[in-house]
């Protein structure tokens, strides 16, 4: 694993510290902005550290900057399970940061455990048997969370929902009625944008489990067996937590979010370079239909991989004058009409995009594409290529 470096506007924390997890990464992560610096130590998933004013500005205002080195970090601190890390700093409000300055923050943390925060999020339960969610209202208050509940296996007329919960009834109660369930999953997933869908129960049904897979389910939990006792306090944490993952992030984040991190995290893991580039050309995908990564060789441009049209050409001539000032002065090019079709890449009135990787040397390589698609954001994509060229093998 590499060091990493950059801004927490471009990167939160929370999907820092999952990427950083998801690589099994160890090692020391500083937090700046202007609350001060605090650092955190990381290993394997696990988190050490305080909820200091800095670390508070970073989650909920995504405020400065972070770096990680990674190294050894001690065994015998107190460490948390991530998510638990994360869980816990939701719940704490921005406002305790500024406790050493102000002389009523004693009396805000007080009222805060009280007094709900105004609702940002709005969940939707939809559950055979309503008890196991009494008292989650309060709960989920504090985070900001709306919560619906009906026992009614239809989506509410005319509302919107950040997340679902669909929780299925006993066996008893279910059979024949799947497809009832099914349908809010369904209608859930066909909402601009998706909307998340947690499904609890139903899972000793393959078919039904199956079924609510296909159709788009972000996660899958058991039912409790009651309304009391520690099986069911730990449901009601699991759902929790699930729902704090599906809500820190957008709806599109199995697409263009979730490529974005995957390439953010190639550039960072020890990754081979084919990897790399296949992982760039998954981001690629998401702004673009049609795509080629391209090496610049001195009698032609040897393609690297591409995606898009078919068959994908092994080489492209130099000399397109278009290509040739973007090699020559490392400029990107934006939806520039061109007459060649480049191999199959440009159809149709298509602009053509060039990304340039430069070395020290001068332009290496290029990220060319076409058909952009509506309201794709090429900020992200941008912002990344300037530190892959290496990586890339170019």
């Amino acid at each position: 694993m590499r060091a990493i470096v950059g801004r927490l506007s471009d990167l939160s924390l929370p999907e820092l510290l999952r990427l950083l997890a998801a690589a099994s990464a160890s090692g020391e992560l500083a937090l700046r902005n202007g609350q001060g610096e605090c650092q955190l130590r990381v290993a394997s998933g696990m988190v050490e550290g305080v909820f200091a004013p800095p670390v508070l500005a970073a989650f909920h205002r995504r405020e400065g900057s972070f770096s990680f080195r990674p190294g050894p970090v001690p065994s015998e601190l107190e460490w948390q399970p991530m998510e638990e890390f994360l869980v816990r700093l939701a719940r704490l409000p921005w406002e305790a940061s500024q406790q050493a300055r102000d002389e009523l923050s004693e009396l805000r943390e007080t009222l805060s455990e009280v007094a709900p925060v105004p609702a940002t999020r709005r969940v939707l339960v939809v559950a055979g048997d309503p008890r196991p969610y009494r008292g989650l209202e309060v709960e989920w208050g504090k985070r900001g969370w709306e919560l619906v509940v009906t026992g009614n296996p239809t989506w509410p007329t005319e509302e919107s929902f950040d997340a679902v919960v669909v929780h299925l009834p006993g066996s008893a109660t279910l059979a024949g009625q799947g497809d009832l369930w099914l349908a809010i999953l369904r209608h859930a997933q066909e909402q601009e944008p998706p909307v998340p869908v947690v499904w609890v129960g139903g899972l000793a049904d393959a078919r039904l489990r199956h079924e609510a897979v296909q159709a788009g389910a972000a996660f899958l939990l058991p039912a409790p067996a009651g309304e009391v006792g520690e099986a069911a306090r730990w449901f009601r944490e699991d759902l929790t937590t699930v729902l704090e993952r599906v809500l820190q992030k957008p709806a599109t984040a199995a697409g263009e979010g979730w490529a974005f991190r995957e390439f953010f995290l190639a550039l960072h893991a020890e990754t081979t370079p084919e990897e790399t580039r296949a992982s760039l050309l998954r981001l690629a995908a998401h702004s673009f239909s049609r795509g080629l990564l391209v090496g610049v060789a001195e009698a032609h441009l040897e393609v690297l991989g591409g995606f898009g049209f078919s068959p994908i050409p092994k080489r492209l001539p130099r000399g397109v004058e278009v290509l040739e000032k973007v090699i020559a002065e490392g400029i990107r090019l934006e939806g520039q009409s061109v007459s060649e079709g480049l191999g199959g890449l440009v159809v149709g009135g298509d602009g053509l995009w060039a990304f340039p990787l430069r070395r020290r040397e001068g332009t290496v390589g290029l990220l060319l594409a076409s058909g952009k698609r509506p309201g794709a954001d090429l900020r992200e994509l941008a912002n990344v290529l300037p530190g892959a060229t290496a990586l890339l093998g170019l």
